[in-house]
C-alpha cells in the first residue's frame, strides 16, 4: 500500500540494474579517489629524490592538506555509519508497531462517481454490487469500500454528542474522525473486532441508524463503561446535519492512519448503506 502523494512507489524496487548503476558508481568514486593520493605520493617521492631528501614549504603545506584531508574523511565515515545505524534502527522500529490493519497483499485505489448523475440510493447501489462482484472473484479473499480509512486523502472530523450525557454547547463539543464503510471493509482492510458486532448487510438507509467506534475513542469516552447501546448523534457539516442518533453497536481496534508514531485518533465508523458517499476506497 502506498500513499497518493507518492505515485508509482510500488514500482520502486532494487533490482538488478540498480545493483549494477551502484557498483558502477562506487569503482569509479573509488578509483577516482584512490588515484590522487597516489599521484601525489609518486610526485613527492620524485621530487625527494631531485631535491636530495629536503622538504620545502610547499611540501609542508602539501603534507598538513593530506592530513587534514584524512580526518575529515575519516569524520565523514564516522558520521555515515551513524546516520545508517540510527535509519535502521528507526526502521526496525516503525516495523515492530502494530498498525491495526494489513498491508501484506492488499490492494486500494480510489472510484468516484459524479453526483450530477447518481443519486444517494444508486451509489449506494453502485458500491454494493461493486463489492460483491469483486468478491465473487476468485483471485480476491474479500472485499470492501470505505472512506476516511488508512492510507488514503479524505478525511472527516465532526463535533458529535452522546445522549447519556449531559448537554454540552455547540462550540464545546468534542470532534471525531467519521469513517463511512462497507460490511466487507472489516476484513478486506484486516482489521479486528473487540467487541458487540460489525456493520452488516442489514444496517440499510431504512433500518435503525448504527455505528461502531475504535478502541480510541471507547477509552476516551468510556473509560468505565460500556458503549454498546448508546446512542451518538454526528452533528455538523459534510451532509450531517440532522442527522439522526445512531446506536452504537461494536468497537474495533484503533489504526494508526496517518504514522506508526502517531497515536490513533478516535473515530466512529457509519456504514455506506446509510450515508452515501460519491468518493470511496476499493479494498480487497
Amino acid at each position: 500500500l502506498a500513499p497518493e502523494s507518492l505515485p508509482r512507489l510500488d514500482e520502486i524496487a532494487v533490482d538488478g540494474s540498480v545493483v549494477g548503476f551502484t557498483g558502477v558508481v562506487v569503482l569509479a568514486v573509488t578509483a577516482l579517489f584512490g588515484s590522487l593520493p597516489a599521484r601525489e605520493l609518486s610526485s613527492t617521492s620524485l621530487s625527494q629524490e631531485m631535491g636530495g631528501g629536503r622538504r620545502t614549504a610547499g611540501e609542508r603545506r602539501t603534507g598538513a592538506f593530506r592530513s587534514a584531508l584524512l580526518v575529515s574523511q575519516v569524520a565523514l565515515s564516522l558520521s555515515l555509519l551513524l546516520g545508517a545505524g540510527l535509519l535502521l534502527r528507526t526502521l526496525r522500529e516503525a516495523r515492530s508497531v502494530e498498525l491495526g490493519y494489513a498491508t501484506d497483499g492488499v490492494e486500494r485505489f480510489r472510484l468516484s462517481l459524479p453526483e450530477s448523475r447518481y443519486d444517494s440510493l444508486q451509489i449506494t447501489g453502485f458500491f454494493e454490487r461493486l463489492e460483491s462482484e469483486l468478491t465473487a472473484l476468485s483471485a480476491v479473499e474479500t472485499a470492501g469500500v470505505g472512506f476516511g480509512i488508512p492510507l488514503s486523502s479524505g478525511n472527516i472530523n465532526i463535533s458529535f454528542r452522546l445522549l447519556d450525557r449531559p448537554e454540552v454547547p455547540p462550540e464545546d463539543r468534542e470532534a471525531m474522525a467519521v469513517r463511512i464503510v462497507s460490511p466487507g471493509y472489516l476484513d478486506a482492510a484486516g482489521m479486528s473486532l473487540q467487541r458487540g458486532r460489525w456493520i452488516g448487510p442489514t444496517d440499510r438507509r431504512s433500518d435503525a441508524p448504527v455505528a461502531v467506534i475504535n478502541r480510541a475513542a471507547a477509552d476516551r469516552h468510556f473509560p468505565d463503561a460500556d458503549p454498546l447501546g448508546v446512542q451518538i448523534v454526528i452533528d455538523g457539516s459534510w451532509g450531517f446535519e440532522d442527522e439522526p442518533p445512531r446506536t452504537i453497536v461494536g468497537v474495533v481496534e484503533s489504526v494508526r492512519r496517518w504514522s506508526p508514531t502517531r497515536d490513533p485518533e478516535p473515530a466512529v465508523y457509519v456504514p455506506e448503506a446509510q450515508f452515501a458517499a460519491s468518493s470511496m476506497y476499493v479494498t480487497m
